[in-house]
C-alpha cells in the first residue's frame, strides 16, 4: 500500500478502491527474507554425534556467523532446545551478536514465549513474521 493511504481504516480503503485502481493504492516491496527452521542448540556438545546438519539441527553460533556476512534488517531466531533456560538463550545471543558484530534487529522467540527483541529488550505481543 502506498505510503499515503497506510493511515485509513479497512473500510475507507475499501471505499478508495471503488474510484481508484489497486495499481494506484499500492506499490511494490521488495526484501530480502532468510528462513531456517530447525531444533537451535546453543552449544555442539548437546547434539548426539557434534554435527549440525547430520541432526537436522542448527547451532546458534552457525546461524549469527552466516547472517553476520550479509546485508539484513532483522533477524528472527526460535525453535530453541527446551533444555536452555531464556536467559541463557538471551545472554548467548548478545555474546555472539557482540562476537559477529551483528548490528540488525534480533528477535527470540523463547520456548513457549512470546516474541522479544534481544538487542534493545522490546517486547512483542506475537512473533514478527
Amino acid at each position: 500500500m502506498k505510503q499515503e493511504y497506510t493511515g485509513l481504516t479497512g473500510n475507507q480503503i475499501m471505499e478508495l478502491r471503488k474510484t481508484i485502481t489497486e495499481q494506484e493504492l499500492t506499490c511494490e516491496v521488495r526484501e530480502k527474507l532468510v528462513g531456517y527452521s530447525g531444533d537451535t542448540f546453543l552449544d555442539p556438545a548437546h547434539m548426539k554425534d557434534g554435527s549440525a546438519g547430520g541432526n537436522k539441527h542448527s547451532l546458534l553460533e552457525d546461524v549469527i556467523a552466516m547472517v553476520s556476512g550479509i546485508k539484513i534488517n532483522h533477524l528472527i531466531l526460535g525453535h530453541f532446545s527446551s533444555r536452555y533456560d531464556d536467559e541463557e538463550i538471551t545472554h548467548t545471543i548478545k555474546d555472539l551478536c557482540s562476537k559477529y558484530s551483528l548490528s540488525c534487529a534480533v528477535y527470540a522467540v523463547l520456548p513457549g514465549k512470546i516474541c522479544k527483541n534481544v538487542l534493545d529488550n522490546k517486547v512483542y505481543a506475537a512473533p514478527v513474521v
